[in-house]
């Protein structure tokens, strides 16, 4: 657990951890964009090729990640902030991030269809009493 905290990082793919996530959230401004990416079939890599394996496919999500504006919130859950949100270029940048990590995915991890879901919201203070509740949106809407 200490390593998982030390200096706010992910001991694993060098990201803001969860503890850095909140801390972020609860100063964002309304207007920003969160963006959720989810690893959709990390457990299945664990339990067929080994957990050295879904490190190595953390760590290369986490390598297509801004690293000053992304987080690991979960095993195989990461958030990306976006300080000018927009309805716009948040569904762009989700694809291009699909787009990306289809791309970088060695062979072995397409031969079990993994791949990246994504699910964004604007926060909006009329719709959203914090930043975490628009999180919670963007993980309502993840495809």
């Amino acid at each position: 657990m200490e390593q998982q905290t030390a200096a706010g990082r992910d001991w694993l793919t060098g990201l803001g951890n969860r503890e850095t996530l909140q801390a972020a959230l609860a100063s964002l401004a309304p207007g920003a964009g969160v963006l959720l990416v989810r690893v959709a079939g990390l457990n299945q890599v664990n339990g067929t090729l080994g957990y050295r394996a879904g490190d190595e496919l953390l760590a290369l999500t986490a390598a297509l990640l801004p690293a000053d504006s992304a987080f690991r919130a979960s095993g195989a859950r990461f958030v990306l902030l976006s300080a000018d949100g927009g309805a716009k270029s948040l569904p762009a940048l989700a694809r291009k991030l699909e787009a990306d990590f289809s791309d970088a995915l060695p062979q072995r991890f397409q031969e079990l269809g993994i791949g990246l879901t994504t699910g964004w919201a604007v926060f909006d203070s009329a719709r959203h009493p914090s930043a975490a509740a628009a999180l919670r949106e963007a993980d309502a809407h993840i495809l």
